[in-house]
């Protein structure tokens, strides 16, 4: 009896020894999205990529990317919170998320219920254990995770490992994610230009919430809570904001989409803004807010700013409103305020009139 005690003990030793061993951080896990249904698998691909990749720095630093045509998607995960970068044809957008904000981004989790099983499973060499997840729907997906690996999907806390493999449904058809390499890498995590060409989107918008008066606490710059609306019917309409950020000598572009006519977002100290904002058969309004002479620790001004649209077909118009701002706003550091160029706002609103009238 004892013999065979350690002959189990012996090949249990030798099973375990022989899974494959992790690469030293940093390393990348890359998964693949497959689906046996043609439609549903170009649906997917499009929308959220064939591949998605994960790296892992170290026990809480991590990088995730996801790359499809309609867009790009990366979070970068550190001790001082999460950033979302998200990029799409009408989008190029950023929010940093830390304290209440990232407890309330981590309070509505994929799934509401995860079961450690005692199912295993073979990925890459690595031991894959099962488990159990369910949504608020009651619906169900197993999840296979290796406990060894730090885990980077961070809306998925209740795992102590990163999947190896899921999988879910789309229109009734199964979709599966499952790690195709595990490998060393050479990236290192540098923030130094995560927030190029994007538009900073307030925490409470972007998570969808009720404002709260602890968003004001900190941060320098102008908090603007957007509204764009048709003069002529004086109801909200659907636009494109795209923002313009002159800092050192650099030119930055990026585009908001104002859904319902709607959006918030931060600008930081030190910077030239251009807002444009633009409807298909309206005229373009540009506000421009000159923030550069802004001191740190300053704080944040608020402003509720409603900018208004017409149809228009006058070419010349349109031309002169793509050029000309129709309100200027700067940081007056005497008076510690953002001053309104009442003179210029007036002489635009003349030179409008000129065109409707010509036209």
């Amino acid at each position: 009896m004892k013999n065979w005690f350690f002959l189990f003990g012996f090949l249990a030793v030798a099973l375990i020894s022989c899974q494959e061993s992790l690469p030293e951080a940093p390393y990348s896990v890359r998964l693949k999205v497959e689906c046996e249904d043609e439609e549903v698998r170009e649906l997917v691909h499009n929308y959220y990529g064939k591949e998605g990749t994960y790296t892992i720095f170290n026990d809480s630093t991590f990088h995730v990317k996801r790359s499809a045509p309609t867009g790009e998607y990366q979070e970068w995960i550190n001790e001082e919170g999460l950033r979302i970068q998200d990029r799409s044809p009408d989008n190029d957008i950023r929010a940093e998320l830390k304290d209440i904000w990232l407890e309330e981004y981590l309070s509505d989790p994929i799934l509401a219920k995860v079961e450690r099983t005692e199912m295993t499973k073979d990925i890459l060499g690595r031991k894959a254990i099962g488990y159990i997840g369910q949504n608020e729907a009651g619906d169900t997906t197993i999840i296979w995770v290796d406990e060894e690996i730090p885990n980077a999907w961070i809306t998925l806390q209740a795992i102590p490992g990163l999947p190896l493999g899921y999988e879910y449904f789309v229109r009734g058809k199964k979709v599966t994610y499952t790690a195709e390499s595990i490998a060393a890498t050479e990236k290192t995590f540098d923030l130094t230009k995560w927030e190029e060409n994007t538009v900073l989107l307030s925490q409470d918008y972007f998570l969808g919430v009720e404002e709260s008066e602890e968003l004001y606490l900190s941060g320098d710059g102008l908090l603007l809570d957007l509204g764009y609306f048709d003069m002529t019917t004086r109801e909200v309409t659907d636009g494109i904001m795209e923002q313009t950020t002159l800092k050192n000598g650099e030119v930055e572009k990026a585009r908001l989409y104002l859904n319902g006519g709607a959006g918030k977002v931060l600008l930081p100290r030190g910077s030239f803004y251009s807002l444009l904002f633009q409807r298909q058969g309206c005229v373009p309004k540009k506000i421009t807010f000159d923030l550069t002479n802004q001191p740190e620790e300053n704080g944040l001004f608020l402003m509720q700013f409603d900018v208004g649209t017409f149809p228009s077909t006058n070419m010349e118009l349109n031309d002169y409103l793509l050029e000309v701002p129709i309100a200027e706003w700067t940081y007056d550091s005497v008076n510690d305020s953002l001053v309104y160029n009442e003179g210029h706002t007036a002489l635009v609103n003349e030179r409008i009139e000129e065109f409707r009238v010509g036209n």
